[in-house]
């Protein structure tokens, strides 16, 4: 499988977790059925991490981002950022098993990454609930909009990235490798599509708005203009009685 090459050849012998006169923590010192459960439980841990944050990163953030551009409910926008960020919690949680499990944690650029990313997230939904709050009281987009929107678009380029750096960690195939990118650019392209799209709606709606608003100004002076003909005509009328 493509993802055993990096902590299995990494682990497998010769180095510091494979010799010593000690059995402590080396977790081949039964033998090779230890090596096995230990390289099964090491392929668990690893397809879940990697399952779950390449399909939360790379589709479902982006998804719920693609979905509220599109004209699409706020109620649902949120349930799908809200499940996303469930599902990023759990590939953390899997993330930090795996690495303690490989000695790989917090000594390399994948987990740092990962794990400031991740933190970084927190702070989005408080911006969201903010943007959210802000646009209904002023009917168009604040200082807090723009820092929901651009904050949530450099997180998820860094965690796109990240998963890179965690491919690469894990040695996994070309093709994986490959693949993962090719989805990622897809993505990338419908979201700009969506954004393209979101901005010429929102030019017309405020164009609509401003001949609205035009259109109501000169009803209102017509009807002015109509009600001083009408005194006038009255006035006149009662001057030549």
């Amino acid at each position: 499988m493509p993802y055993g090459n990096g902590y299995g050849g990494g682990y497998g012998g010769g180095g510091s977790f494979g010799s010593g006169s000690s059995n402590s923590g080396n977790p081949f010192a039964n033998g090779s059925n230890s090596f096995q459960a230990y390289f099964r439980t090491i392929q668990k841990y690893l397809i879940a991490h990697g399952v779950i944050m390449g399909v939360t990163v790379v589709l479902l953030f982006p998804l719920g981002s693609i979905f509220i551009r599109l004209g699409g409910n706020i109620w649902i926008h949120a349930f799908i950022q809200l499940f996303s960020f469930v599902c990023l919690i759990a590939g953390l949680a899997t993330g930090v098993k795996l690495a303690d499990r490989t000695h790989l944690l917090f000594n390399n650029t994948h987990t740092l990454l990962g794990i400031s990313v991740i933190a970084l997230f927190f702070l989005q939904p408080l911006f969201g609930i903010a943007h959210h709050i802000l646009y209904k009281r002023h009917h168009s987009r604040t200082a807090i909009s723009h820092v929901h929107i651009w904050y949530g678009r450099i997180l998820i380029a860094l965690a796109i990235i990240n998963g890179g750096l965690g491919l690469e960690l894990a040695r996994n195939s070309k093709g994986g490798e490959i693949a993962y990118g090719v989805v990622a650019g897809v993505v990338f392209m419908i979201y700009l599509l969506a954004v393209v799209l979101n901005r010429k709606g929102r030019k017309v709606e405020k164009i609509v708005v401003v001949e609205r608003r035009v259109s109501g100004r000169r009803g209102a002076r017509r009807e002015r203009r109509g009600s001083r003909r009408e005194m006038s005509h009255v006035s006149s009328s009662l001057s030549s009685l």
